[in-house]
């Protein structure tokens, strides 16, 4: 099961945001172990990188990039991306940009606390928790 992760779930885990951190945590294990494939775009990276720069060093920064690299598949952004996202004309720019790489990898879902952002997506969009209640529990059982 392909899903794309959104940014919003990345820092729930890196800034340990309750109460979000233990669903979102709990996706990220099931894509470490293989349960599930993971997604992140390049804009989620660059947004990580971003905002580790401010209070971590580089070098910290890059292992923090790199840990997220070895659980979640980073999916560059595509000039096409840009302008089909463009072409859908959503508030969120860059969730219509997350959208468009879901969809371009054939994304089962979209995992993110901003259902709003992406409603008009024609992929399913829950949250973590959602996501860990819901969908979860019927893929183990």
């Amino acid at each position: 099961m392909e899903l794309m992760i959104d940014t919003n779930v990345i820092f729930d885990v890196l800034m340990e945001k309750t109460p979000y951190f233990d669903a979102s945590y709990q996706i990220l294990q099931l894509c470490e172990s293989n349960l599930f494939h993971g997604h992140v775009s390049t804009v989620a990276i660059a947004d990580l990188i971003y905002c580790c720069r401010k209070q971590l060093s580089p070098e910290a920064t890059l292992n923090v990039c790199l840990d997220f690299s070895e659980i979640l598949s980073i999916e560059d952004l595509k000039v096409e991306d840009l302008f089909d996202a463009a072409l859908l004309k959503w508030k969120d720019f860059e969730d219509s940009v997350q959208y468009m790489i879901a969809k371009r990898i054939k994304a089962d879902f979209i995992i993110s606390r901003d259902l709003k952002g992406f409603h008009q997506s024609d992929i399913q969009v829950m949250t973590p928790q959602e996501f860990v209640e819901n969908v979860l529990l019927q893929h183990v059982s």
